[in-house]
This record gives structure tokens, sequence and C-alpha cells, in this order.
């Protein structure tokens, strides 16, 4: 992992082996993460452990920035720069804006965006802690009915609770398109 000097140097030294035997190949950051993430993505759906604890908390972090602005994933950005323009023109990256535009609009964007985006969606269900929309927009449901939850459970905990009074419309939203992609 010589040339990414883009990935911090607690990034590097945690994530260095899972880089070297998975990764190998990827010069950028971007690459990096969309490979670990598929690797963490097919360890959940496994039940394996190719990425070891440490290196997982380093990438929950990145994974969770990459889900708040659409300007740290430039693969989506690329694949969906048309559909940003057509469905997305009003909104700014940053807090999540462009990628719930193109959720929000999932069955209009285009082949390559859907299939991004599709990939993105599925992670987000596998591994609610880093979607960023779910975790700030139902923060306080979270934290009223599933603080006790481990974080892999936490939609299924809101699942439990989406009548609960306090639940904001916003967060019931959210709930309902990331239950539907579970479905799906």
């Amino acid at each position: 992992m010589k040339d990414e000097a883009f990935l911090s140097q607690q990034f590097r030294a945690k994530c260095s082996i899972e880089v070297n035997e998975h990764c190998v190949g990827k010069k950028t950051k971007a690459g990096v993460i969309q490979c670990l993430a598929d690797l963490m993505l097919r360890d959940v759906l496994k039940k394996q452990n190719a990425i070891r604890e440490s290196c997982r908390d380093e990438l929950r972090f990145e994974l969770l920035q990459r889900s708040e602005s659409i300007d740290f994933d430039p693969s989506l950005a690329k694949a969906c720069r048309n559909d940003i323009r057509r469905f997305c023109a009003d909104r700014t990256p940053g807090n999540a804006q462009i990628l719930d535009c193109l959720k929000e609009n999932h069955n209009k964007v285009s082949a390559p965006c859907f299939a991004r985006l599709r990939k993105r969606e599925k992670l987000d269900v596998i591994l609610p802690e880093n979607d960023y929309s779910l975790m700030s927009k139902c923060a306080t449901v979270i934290q009223k009915y599933c603080s006790n939850e481990n974080k892999q459970n936490v939609l299924s905990c809101l699942r439990h609770n989406i009548n609960q009074d306090a639940m904001p419309n916003v967060c019931r939203r959210i709930l309902y398109h990331r239950l539907m992609v579970l479905n799906s």
C-alpha cells in the first residue's frame, strides 16, 4: 500500500493486510474503500471475517463519510452524473441529499446508476450503521427505542417501532425504502 498517500496513517496501519491481500491494484482511495466495502458485505453475508475488527472500525468511518456526501464516492457520482443533473439539480452534496434524491428516484435512474446505487443500498441495509440518512434522521427514535440493540439490528428494531408516535415521518419514509430493498 505504498502509493496510497490519500489514506490516513491510521487507516493504512489498521487495514494494510486487507488491502494487500484483497485490493491489490486499487490506486485511489475510493477504489480501496469500495474494494473493502465489497469484502465486508461478503463477510456479513457469508458470516466470514476476512476483515479484522480494527480495519472494520476504520472502514465504518470511511463508509459513513461516503454515505454523507456523494463527493466521497467518485464512481457513484460518475455513474449517476446525468441522473443527478436530471433529478437532483436542486440538491447540494452533504447531509446525504444527493444520495437520498437518487434513492427516491431509483426506478427512474439510468442502468449504470441503478447498478451502483443498488450495491450501496444493499450495504446500507446489511450494515445500517453506515447509512448516514438512517442514522441521522432516525437518531431520536434509535436512541429512544434501539439504544440497546446491536448496530446491525437497528433496522429490525426500527421496523418493530414503526408505528410509534415518536417516529418522524422522514425516518418512516427512509425505513420503508430500506425495508423494500431488504425484501427485494
